[in-house]
């Protein structure tokens, strides 16, 4: 990663890390590191996070609303920045994956995923396809900035054959 001096280097869109600096341990824990996307840069300073724990999961990306920063001086005061060079880069808070590799990497449990249908039901998309987002903070061996899996299917059938093949029924 290559280290940028000022929030007024950013290019739009460039592809940029934001490391909080701040006395906020609490806020560096949790939204300390994160990957972002310039959208442009005037009039003001609009950017988009990458794979954020909450993104969005109509984009491939998981990203999350756009960001406009009216006062960025202010809004970056706390931050090194730096331009994440490739993938290998970046800062991914949340991922989509099928449910047995979520499984078999113990980033969810089949109990977990029985009472996260009945809590949280899985969510259509355009009434196409389907997903369910678990939160995985702290599990994941690879990846310390996990935070969130998304399982996605592309049709109800599809969703249903995967739980039926954990014991899980859904209707």
């Amino acid at each position: 990663m290559k280290k940028i001096a000022s929030y007024q280097e950013l290019e739009s869109g460039k592809i940029y890390n934001r490391i909080y600096v701040g006395d906020n341990e609490a806020y560096a824990k949790i939204n300390g590191k994160e990957t972002f996307v310039v959208i442009a840069t005037s009039p003001e300073l609009v950017t988009r996070v990458l794979f954020d724990q909450f993104g969005s999961p109509f984009s491939e990306e998981l990203t999350s609303n756009e960001t406009i920063f009216g006062n960025p001086g202010r809004a970056f005061a706390d931050f090194e920045l730096y331009e994440a060079e490739n993938r290998s880069d970046w800062f991914i808070k949340s991922q989509y994956m099928k449910l047995d590799q979520a499984i078999k990497e113990n980033l969810v449990t089949i109990d977990e995923v029985r009472q996260g249908i009945v809590s949280s039901p899985p969510q259509s998309l355009e009434r196409k396809s389907f997903y369910c987002r678990y939160p995985v903070e702290g599990r994941s061996k690879n990846n310390p900035y996990l935070q969130a899996v998304l399982i996605k299917w592309d049709s109800r059938e599809e969703m249903k054959k995967d739980f039926a093949e954990f014991g899980i029924e859904i209707s």
